[in-house]
């Protein structure tokens, strides 16, 4: 979901970048709606702590996705 090329930038839905094996197991609806949610939650969490997508501290990220409810393990 995080560019390399790009910063403070986060992908998601079919353009993520997996293997190909991957490809056809995240493009269905209930895998792109847990992408958004990170996404949205990551971006949320950069923009309320005032930091860059790149330095967000993904045990934050994971803590508040738990708390929301969504399966991440």
């Amino acid at each position: 979901m995080v560019p390399q090329k790009i910063g403070n930038l986060l992908t998601a839905g079919r353009c993520i970048s997996v293997s190909y094996s991957a490809y056809g197991s995240t493009r269905v609806m209930g895998q792109c709606m847990a992408i958004g949610q990170a996404a949205g939650t990551a971006a949320a969490l950069a923009a309320r702590k005032n930091c860059q997508i790149q330095k967000l501290q993904i045990g934050d990220l994971q803590k508040k996705l738990r708390k929301q409810g969504a399966i991440i393990d």
